[in-house]
């Protein structure tokens, strides 16, 4: 493409200027500066195409162009995020705060504190050949064994819910990038990165994120493309689509933690 097929236009966010293809124009991207989710817009557009609206979180004002309408971004103001919208449209509000879990960490409420259970000494009186006298012994009543057994297997249970559920990505996260390629669109020649995500997780995960590296036929680096999902549900998949604003773009690759991140919601504060 030549210059005057691209257009220079800033993130909502950070204002960090980004240069795409005219065909791109109305796309919501991953911003190649503050990574926040923010609409490819003309900065030529007449005012009467801004809408001013609220924050679905923090009723925080945001103006934004006419063509990012329905797009979720993260809040300039709260952070949360929040689907734009005019201010006759009723804004998405943030997701609930997740109810805090028992055990350790911040935003769990302290766990119930446990009685150890008494072991029952019984002493019986056996008489020897020798002495004559009887010989004192002690042993654990069968109740008592059983109790302790069913605390130890309640303890297992716990540890094992709390060391993340998934088995996908890495370090212990319930995402996992399933799959990815590069897909040319049939119109207009933008080219994207196009895959699966999976949350393996028994709970819901905040700002997802997937992030590639983007080369060249050569194998030289040419920027990275991103896509954003603000919340993924338990045992879900999610179709992302990232835009890779280089034409020229041959290969990618994950970038590091597998290619995708999130925040678990226990974990949020």
């Amino acid at each position: 493409m030549s210059d005057a097929d691209y257009i220079k236009g800033a993130c909502i966010h950070c204002q960090g200027r980004i240069s795409f293809p005219t065909a791109a124009l109305g796309s919501t991207i991953a911003c190649p500066h503050c990574s926040k989710p923010t609409p490819l817009t003309d900065p030529n557009a007449a005012p009467s195409d801004t809408i001013k609206g609220a924050c679905g979180s923090c009723s925080g004002r945001i103006s934004f162009p006419a063509a990012a309408a329905g797009s979720t971004i993260a809040c300039p103001h709260c952070g949360e995020p929040t689907v734009l919208a005019g201010p006759g449209g009723a804004p998405s509000p943030a997701p609930a705060t997740p109810t805090p879990v028992a055990g350790p960490g911040p935003g769990r409420a302290p766990a119930p504190a446990t009685r150890t259970p008494q072991r029952q000494i019984y002493k019986a009186r056996i008489p020897t050949p020798n002495s004559g006298k009887g010989k004192m012994i002690a042993f654990v009543s069968v109740g008592a064994v059983a109790l302790i057994a069913v605390c130890v297997g309640v303890t297992l249970m716990i540890v094992k819910k709390g060391d993340g559920g998934g088995s996908g990505g890495p370090g212990g996260s319930g995402l996992e990038l399933v799959s990815h390629e590069l897909q040319k669109a049939a119109e207009g020649g933008l080219i994207y990165v196009v895959g699966v995500v999976t949350n393996h997780d028994p709970e819901q995960y905040f700002n997802v994120k997937v992030e590639f590296d983007l080369f060249d036929s050569e194998g030289q680096p040419l920027g990275d493309a991103q896509d954003f999902n603000s919340n993924m549900a338990a045992n879900t998949d999610w179709e992302f689509k990232a835009l890779a604003l280089e034409e020229s773009v041959s290969s990618v690759k994950p970038k590091a933690n597998g290619g995708v991140s999130g925040e678990k919601a226990s974990e949020a504060p």
